[in-house]
């Protein structure tokens, strides 16, 4: 560009037109300075030193002017490449991030974005090309927003906001993104620009979520727990004095009931246990679905418990004139992994519902075969009426009886539910087969257990019976202390052991009046409450086991706290026995033969 006059505007020459520019001042000078005077044989530094020496100081000031521009250039050059090569480090290192990075100006134009950014989103930067247009796609708004757009992470209009932020990708998930931003100066246009770093949080919020909707679960389930325990005791309680003084009425040899008072005192009992029941079986399912049930996994042998359950379900099927059919006896079965007591719990109940649901005369045939899956198969097959199919989608379900909830059948409804959960969690199956007129069968699976050999022959449990239980007459001159502190209670114990000859009963409605009694009066055994005021019936137990003179006296727990927990932490805590209320005379009184038996 040349110069234009006076307009003020300077024109830069390249260093070679200065020193052409000053090569022509040098020699107009030395032309200027040659006059007609000068002789000619004379070298013009001599005839004018003066002039010649300005002009080589000139000659030498341009040459030292072009050496300087040189090296500027030189240096400038460098300088740029370097720039150049920095930016693309930097442009190189954000591309490459491993975390999603944003730069752009302060007028919303979007300068890049780098591949963990596009790979995370599915947007490009052609699809994005400012901070609107992002914003607006992804959706994207704060956490702590309504969800309206109002919270938009980015808006050229106002400074960059950072925090946790929820946005939208292309394919229509939403994530969670935390952002971090930093201004890095300006564009050689005079634009301010930003970074702005993310990272995924997704994962780590919802886990977050997770473990606190957990914490409210586990406290949810606590807080039931407890209420089911509470109202477990309070039914519990009138229940033990309306049972417990209903079996004293039917079976009273002093003074028998004429028939239709023993058909009262029937129905009372009946329906008395149809409420025991319907509470044992919501505790049941309540701590099944709450998580607390605690299994204990082991090689089974089926075919003891087999037998067990089948003694046990014989006098339920007499009454009811149905007949009971091992379709397995003499077989050999291999052991199976399984929770003893839950496994004769299913059964039990498959068996009772088999019985119950049947036709007058009809038949239970019982079956159990290893499957090809290695499970072995448990099945109950009866000659009832069948579940049409209207009804076979609400078999499992809680509290539904098909209808018989319109018969004069026993039953809650929640057995089934209970014994599904139950063969769930052993990683079992359960399922049925059912014709309408014809039957059904149901049937368990349970895996087998690893070269284990096979179980022969049947074990039965011993059992209590009304006849076992009147042995007990046969003590001579013992003492039991009872420790209870609801007077219904105390008399309906008192009442059942002064049927018993030569049992002495004493009874105190504290702990502390209790140690104090068996201090003084030794008692061959002792039938403690545990609910009980000021000290409770474990705190007891631990000082009757800390004095010499109780040390080795056997007691026998009876209480109304009956959940799974409480029976566990009374046998570990050393009871002779753990019975629940409403309380089984001959229960009872079998537990206490049971620890006289030592009692010299």
């Amino acid at each position: 560009m040349e110069p234009q006059g006076d307009t003020g505007v300077k024109t830069r020459f390249p260093p070679y037109r200065r020193f052409v520019r000053g090569t022509a001042i040098a020699l107009a000078g030395l032309l200027l300075g040659c006059g007609p005077s000068v002789a000619a044989d004379q070298p013009f530094f001599v005839t004018q030193p003066f002039s010649g020496t300005l002009i080589a100081l000139f000659f030498v000031a341009q040459l030292i002017v072009i050496v300087v521009l040189l090296v500027v250039r030189v240096q400038r050059g460098r300088a740029a490449k370097t720039l150049r090569e920095s930016e693309e480090r930097l442009r190189r290192a954000v591309l490459d991030a491993p975390i999603p990075i944003m730069m752009y100006a302060e007028d919303g134009e979007v300068l890049l974005i780098n591949r963990q950014w596009t790979e995370l989103t599915g947007y490009t930067h052609a699809e994005i090309p400012a901070v609107d247009t992002w914003t607006r796609k992804a959706s994207v708004r704060n956490r702590t927003d309504s969800g309206d757009g109002t919270g938009s992470l980015h808006a050229p209009e106002r400074s960059q906001r950072d925090g946790e932020c929820v946005l939208t990708t292309s394919t229509g998930e939403q994530r969670i993104w935390d952002f971090r931003s930093s201004p890095l100066g300006r564009l050689s246009d005079g634009r301010r620009f930003t970074i702005s770093m993310a990272m995924d949080i997704t994962e780590r919020t919802r886990a977050e979520e997770l473990r606190a909707a957990k914490q409210q679960a586990d406290a949810a389930n606590r807080a039931k727990s407890e209420f089911l325990a509470s109202m477990s005791h309070e039914l519990r309680t009138p229940m033990n004095a309306i049972l417990g003084f209903a079996q004293l009425l039917q079976d009273n040899p002093k003074e028998p009931l004429r028939p239709p008072q023993k058909e009262y005192v029937q129905q009372i009992l009946k329906g008395g246990r149809h409420l025991v029941d319907l509470i044992n079986e919501v505790l049941d399912l309540a701590g099944i679905e709450g998580g607390v049930v605690a299994l204990t996994i082991d090689d089974v042998a089926p075919r003891q418990i087999l037998a067990e359950c089948l003694d046990l379900a014989r006098t339920l099927a007499d009454r009811h004139g149905i007949a009971l059919v091992d379709g397995a006896a003499g077989r050999e079965l291999p052991a199976v992994r399984a929770d003893a007591t839950r496994l004769k719990q299913v059964v039990l109940n498959l068996l009772s519902n088999a019985i119950k649901y049947n036709r007058d005369g009809g038949r239970v045939t019982l079956g159990c075969k290893p499957t090809a899956g290695g499970m072995l198969r448990v099945s109950i097959a009866d000659t009832g009426l069948g579940i049409s199919p209207q009804k076979q989608g609400h078999l499992f379900q809680p509290f539904r009886r098909l209808g018989a909830e319109f018969t004069d059948i026993e039953g809650t409804g929640i057995g089934l539910t209970i014994t599904k959960r139950l063969i769930e969690l052993m990683d079992g199956q359960i399922g049925f087969e059912t014709e309408v007129g014809r039957g059904s069968t149901f049937w368990i699976e349970l895996p087998l257990a690893a070269d284990k050999p096979a179980a022969k022959g049947a074990v039965t449990a011993r059992q209590y019976s009304p006849a076992e239980g009147s042995r007990t007459a046969q003590a001579r001159g013992h003492t039991m202390l009872y420790v209870e502190d609801d007077p219904a209670n105390r008399k309906l114990m008192a009442e059942i052991i002064g049927r018993v000859p030569n049992l002495t009963m004493v009874s105190a409605d504290s702990a502390e009046t209790g140690l104090e009694l068996a201090r003084e009066r030794k008692p061959d055994v002792i039938v403690m409450d545990i609910g009980l005021p000021g000290a409770n019936g474990f705190e007891a137990l631990k000082r009757l086991r800390e004095m010499e003179q109780t040390r080795h006296v056997p007691v026998i727990a009876l209480t109304a706290n009956a959940m799974p927990g409480d029976v566990e932490r009374g046998a570990q805590a050393g009871f002779h026995r753990y019975l629940t209320k409403p309380v089984n005379i001959d229960e009872v009184l079998a537990a206490i033969e049971d620890a006289l038996e030592g009692v010299s």
